[in-house]
């Protein structure tokens, strides 16, 4: 299987590095983490229907006509 090779080596990696963790706190931080991942990954995602889509338009230019809207250079960077 192309997937499990692939990602073999990288997953390996991570194993060992989780079971050398001594950190109790860290542990649990790592635990949250997993879970929060697994209800995103469960999330089924669904086109929009031309209605909604409309809808969404609609909305964002109203919200640009109303000055509700940011520009590019306030949005905060992440990284």
């Amino acid at each position: 299987m192309i997937f499990k090779k692939e990602f073999e080596k990288p997953i390996n990696k991570i194993r060992t590095k989780f079971l050398s963790i001594k950190d109790e706190d860290m542990l649990l931080r790592f635990e949250e983490l997993l879970k929060i991942a697994q209800v995103e990954n469960k999330r089924e995602l669904k086109p929009f229907t031309i209605e909604e889509l409309n809808q969404r338009i609609d909305q964002s230019e109203k919200d640009f006509e109303n000055g509700r809207y940011k520009k590019f250079r306030q949005n905060k960077v992440i990284r």
